[in-house]
């Protein structure tokens, strides 16, 4: 059941910006955001520039709020995704069209917040030796969402910053932040050379090359599913391995909405071909895997009869296990 009611988007605005509960001033914030990611959706992806003012002056007064907790001004700070606007639409989705409207949105508020975030950024970020505790941790989650909306705005400082806090840092916590805000945000050298180097110093600690094969997988764009093929013949996956096959594919197909979801059915027949493939040396990481395939009902028709050929192609499979034969039975029906 979804609950629904009637709110003005002034009344939204005076909710996000001065409300004493922290939930329904973050779900007014949130409200904001999704009602102008739907608008732009039915305007050629161009945002409503009153909605994108409101929401970035509702923001800044976040930001600006020293009452208020590190890892709540991040919070606020983190829009609505792809999928959670999909959840939301729940029909005749196009994954490009809903990432692009994502994308634009936090890039104009980065753009919008610009100063402020950079202060935050320069001055938050914990110095000295790392500590793991509470007050730390929020702080850094704090600093590492302002880098990334920075990122965002295509601004090579920004990058620069980034490539900078992923060298330097003494923790992996801001490592990863760094190399997850270039990877998902950029591209070119400065990318492929931080990958490398990351590969290069944690190649020998499996759960570290995880975080590496994952953060590749998640990337958007209907390029990734090349980059995701090649992995899978790299020195640290194997299919044999669960912790592998969650780190790639099931990130690919569970996160990656655009790569997974291609207009071409590529990313289907990809996943397709690996639950087969799994069906037989581990059923239930292909169980797990095979449910991504779950909302394809929700998606516009040429995507969704892409994605039902390729759920009845493992259907037709022989000698299916009771866990896959069972979702795809259930994900058809």
């Amino acid at each position: 059941m979804r609950l629904s009611f009637q709110q003005s988007a002034d009344d939204r605005l005076l909710i996000a910006a001065h409300d004493v509960d922290g939930f329904t001033r973050w779900q007014a914030i949130q409200s904001i955001a999704m009602t102008a990611q739907k608008e732009a959706l039915t305007q050629d992806g161009k945002l409503p520039e009153t909605s994108t003012q409101q929401l970035a002056h509702a923001l800044d007064l976040v930001l600006k709020d020293q009452t208020l907790d590190p890892a709540f001004k991040a919070f606020c700070l983190t829009l609505p995704n792809a999928s959670t606007l999909a959840q939301d639409i729940g029909h005749d989705i196009d994954p490009d069209a809903l990432h692009a409207v994502c994308r634009a949105q936090a890039t104009a508020l980065g753009v919008a917040l610009h100063d402020q975030l950079a202060n935050i950024y320069e001055t938050t970020m914990p110095r000295g030796a790392y500590d793991p505790g509470a007050r730390d941790a929020n702080a850094r989650q704090l600093s590492n969402t302002c880098l990334d909306l920075l990122t965002g705005t295509g601004d090579s400082v920004w990058e620069t910053a980034a490539k900078r806090q992923f060298d330097t840092t003494d923790n992996m916590t801001n490592r990863m932040a760094a190399l997850s805000s270039l990877v998902m945000q950029t591209e070119g050298e400065v990318v492929t050379a931080a990958l490398a180097d990351f590969e290069k110093h944690y190649a020998d600690n499996p759960l570290v090359m995880d975080l590496w094969l994952a953060v590749q997988a998640r990337k958007p764009g209907p390029f990734t599913l090349d980059r995701v093929e090649e992995l899978t013949q790299h020195k640290a996956f194997s299919f044999d391995t669960p912790n592998r096959v969650y780190s790639l594919i099931r990130t690919f197909a569970m996160a990656n909405m655009t790569g997974f979801n291609r207009a071409d059915g590529a990313g289907y027949t990809f996943i397709a071909d690996c639950v087969v493939r799994l069906n037989g040396s581990n059923p239930q990481v292909a169980a797990r895997v095979l449910n991504a395939f779950r909302s394809w009902r929700m998606l516009e028709p040429k995507r969704a009869k892409l994605a039902k050929a390729a759920l009845e192609r493992i259907r037709a499979e022989k000698n299916l296990s009771t866990d896959v034969a069972d979702i795809v039975a259930r994900t058809l029906g």
